[in-house]
């Protein structure tokens, strides 16, 4: 039964990412969401969304035929999925079938407070959350209406919540109280000129309603944003983070600062008190850049460049690609700095488990991780979308990472590694981890999942067998460029 439901779960997940559009290029009523977001933010997330279009063409929206909030359930009911399905999973499931809804829209996340209380073991537990989601709508709010009653239909009850209603102006604020959630999680949502915002926390609805309606500042007042987003040129971006990093670690008690200023630090942005990180495209490559005022000092830094294409040894982005990124980042410091952040938001007894275990499985496999594979690779990184995943499944694409010295020596230590962690790590059952006769390995899980395989220039690593041995007959007949 439990592996029919993880069957039932993968099969949603494809159904949901099937159906999701092609990305657009953001038009200009996709380009003034910081106006939408209060000045006082401490951390925004904002994307372009992929499904609205310019008002001239209203037949792209999103409807109850195609619209993935709507028909996603509708097959996976016919499918018969839901009777092998347990409550967790269908709760995931749901999530993500809204997420995928919302990121069809331009949107931003916003995080306006946030609470902690320390536990006994060290550890903090969430007491206090204002966030708010706001949707770019094109006054076309019938996909998300739909899910917001389907998940009101599922999860409430009239014995455990309180749905109440308000009339600002031609608007109606809804209000959700559930005595099965912490006293502070009171969700509230409202639809108003062209944009649904949800929010959680009392006070976060009014807050936002505040600065769409022109009564309170917009991040798009701050003279600092304002610097940055020109720089970065965000309002052509497809997505963009920003955050006052300096106001999040005051906001909140000694003992969580102190464990947010630690994780910072482990990523290097210790004394960065506001940062502003954006994506954009020119042509097919990504430009990936962040603009951070260190001090009373601002700084730009290049993540992802087309102009690192001259670092490249081989020609290794097929012309089949539409997407591709170039990264520059130094795989130690990386490495590093990841597991150091992770420790750092651990409480003490789990952080110290987590290196317990580290050490024991280095000793166990006799593989020193850092010094026998990561620092032979190379500080470049590529990552592009071909070949297409069948599905269409976003985010998955092909990396490679290159290898700087000592390729067989670095292969025989990557088998090792994971010959430890398939024999003795990963326990008998469904998720499988095998490894081929052409050298390659790969994660079975019902379906062949992600594989990678160690060639003399590059690591490569693609969502199945078949991709990576796709890119790899590529990559054996490269032209090496002239140094």
């Amino acid at each position: 039964m439990m592996h029919k439901r993880r069957i039932a779960a993968a099969g949603l997940i494809a159904i949901a990412m099937t159906e999701a559009p092609a990305p657009a290029e953001p038009h200009q009523s996709q380009r003034g969401l910081a106006h939408l977001i209060p000045n006082d933010v401490l951390a925004v997330y904002a994307a372009s969304g992929s499904a609205v279009q310019a008002a001239s063409q209203p037949a792209t929206m999103p409807d109850a035929s195609t619209a993935p909030s709507s028909s996603l359930w509708d097959q996976a009911q016919s499918l018969g999925l839901f009777g092998v399905m347990d409550s967790c999973t269908r709760q995931w499931l749901d999530s993500l079938a809204a997420a995928s809804l919302m990121f069809q829209y331009p949107h931003a996340v916003a995080l306006f407070d946030v609470s902690a209380t320390l536990r006994h073991d060290g550890g903090h537990e969430l007491s206090g959350l204002h966030a708010a989601v706001i949707i770019e709508t094109n006054n076309d709010t019938a996909p998300i209406d739909r899910r917001v009653q389907h998940l009101l239909h599922t999860y409430t009850n009239a014995e455990n919540s309180t749905l109440t209603t308000e009339t600002h102006g031609t608007a109606t604020w809804f209000t959700l109280r559930d005595r099965r959630l912490p006293d502070w999680c009171v969700i509230q949502w409202a639809a108003v000129g062209g944009h649904y915002v949800i929010a959680v926390g009392e006070g976060a609805l009014a807050r936002v309603m505040t600065t769409l309606h022109g009564d309170a500042p917009s991040l798009r007042d701050s003279a600092w944003f304002a610097s940055a987003a020109r720089t970065l040129s965000t309002p052509s971006a497809s997505f963009w983070l920003c955050t006052r990093l300096r106001q999040l670690r005051r906001s909140v008690n000694r003992d969580l600062g102190r464990k947010i200023s630690d994780v910072l630090s482990a990523l290097r942005l210790g004394n960065v008190s506001r940062g502003l990180w954006a994506t954009r495209r020119e042509g097919r490559a990504l430009v990936m850049a962040a603009f951070l005022q260190r001090g009373t000092k601002d700084e730009q830094e290049r993540i992802a460049d087309p102009r690192f294409r001259t670092r490249l040894r081989d020609d290794v982005i097929p012309d089949e690609a539409t997407r591709y990124a170039i990264l520059d980042c130094h795989p130690v410091r990386v490495v590093r700095g990841v597991a150091q952040a992770y420790l750092a938001s651990r409480s003490p007894a789990k952080a110290a488990s987590s290196r317990t275990f580290w050490q024991t499985m280095q000793e166990k496999s006799g593989i020193d991780i850092e010094r026998d594979i990561i620092k032979r690779l190379g500080h470049t990184v590529v990552v592009h979308d071909y070949p297409p995943h069948p599905l269409r499944l976003p985010g998955v694409r092909t990396i490679l990472l290159r290898v700087d010295h000592e390729p067989d020596v670095l292969r025989s230590k990557v088998d090792a590694l994971l010959t430890y962690v398939r024999d003795v790590l990963i326990p008998p059952g469904l998720l499988q981890l095998r490894h081929t006769d052409d050298g390659m390995w790969h994660i079975l899980y019902g379906l062949n999942g992600p594989a990678l395989t160690v060639l003399d220039r590059w690591i490569v690593i693609g969502f199945t067998p078949s991709a990576v041995r796709e890119v790899r007959q590529a990559l054996l007949h490269a032209t090496p460029k002239a140094q």
